[in-house]
């Protein structure tokens, strides 16, 4: 992580450089699409029905016609379901009745490389396909529903998270790498200098993934814990926890039957979840002259 860091940096600065030989252009615009979540919850396909709505906004700063920075605010919601699964596919999910839902603020930093020169407002490079990578810092809380109330996840510690012998709770706030493609288009170039303002304005088609280093993304991350020894059952709030954990137990007399049985694996844990940002944005270029040779 840190090596990718400091090479994304030192690509900002070489470039930043250099940049004094161009007219650079900087764009201003937003985003409106779906985002999606891939994890535990979706195996190993993408589920549709359960993309939700995003949006947000961002800012470019062209170093050459080939290559720019975008730094961005995007906010949207994920969910997942094991009822939505395939069973019929290969590794049919388990059955867990398992769900959950949270939200998804994501603040980036990119590089972009324009696969073909773009220039807002030119005639012949009006237009390109490009690919992206960065670093970006997301925020999530995921939820989950039982007899019509819903709850916070993380701090109820579903895997046992806090408790002695467990693991830590993990952090809401964490970091992702964004990578993906799409393609940019500018309208047409002005007939004179006088209307330049007028026409750069651009629209652009792409599709991000996001890795990130958590396989809690839906709480569903580690192994089922031990309910009758290391919770409370007496307490109200232990008792709602490991029903959330375990949704096919059955709690009675302060005892708790569990589906399945302690350090049988809730989740995947050796492998980490991901989200997407899927649609298009609209985005106006300022530009301080008229030349379009860079």
């Amino acid at each position: 992580m840190k090596q990718l860091l400091k090479v994304f940096i030192a690509m900002i600065f070489v470039l930043g450089m250099n940049s004094n030989v161009y007219s650079q252009d900087k764009e201003i615009g937003v985003y409106l699409g779906v985002t999606e979540y891939l994890g535990d919850l979706t195996w190993k396909h993408v589920s549709w029905n359960e993309s939700k709505l995003g949006g947000g906004a961002f800012f470019r700063y062209y170093f050459t016609p080939r290559f720019n920075f975008k730094g961005g605010v995007y906010y949207g919601n994920i969910e997942g379901y094991d009822g939505d699964k395939d069973p019929q596919q290969d590794g049919a999910a388990w059955n867990r009745e398992a769900q959950f839902k949270s939200h998804l603020l994501d603040i980036h930093a990119q590089m972009e490389y324009n696969i073909l020169p773009y220039i807002a407002g030119n005639k012949l490079r009006n237009w390109s396909p490009y690919i992206f990578t960065g670093v970006s810092v997301f925020n999530f809380n995921p939820k989950g529903e039982l007899n019509g109330v819903v709850y916070e996840l993380q701090p109820r510690g579903t895997e046992g998270q806090g408790r002695p012998g467990y693991e830590p709770k993990y952090a809401l706030t964490q970091i992702s790498i964004p990578y993906g493609f799409g393609i940019k288009y500018s309208f047409k170039r002005p007939r004179s200098s006088k209307q330049l303002n007028l026409y750069l304005w651009n629209i652009a088609l792409y599709v991000s993934q996001n890795k990130t280093f958590t396989d809690h993304l839906d709480d569903f991350g580690g192994y089922y814990p031990d309910y009758n020894n290391d919770f409370n059952l007496s307490d109200p709030e232990d008792a709602i926890t490991v029903q959330l954990s375990d949704r096919l137990g059955t709690l009675a007399g302060g005892v708790f039957t569990p589906n399945y049985p302690t350090g049988f694996e809730r989740g995947h844990p050796e492998q980490m979840d991901a989200y997407m940002w899927f649609g298009f944005s609209i985005s106006k270029t300022f530009r301080n002259n008229t030349c379009f040779c860079f």
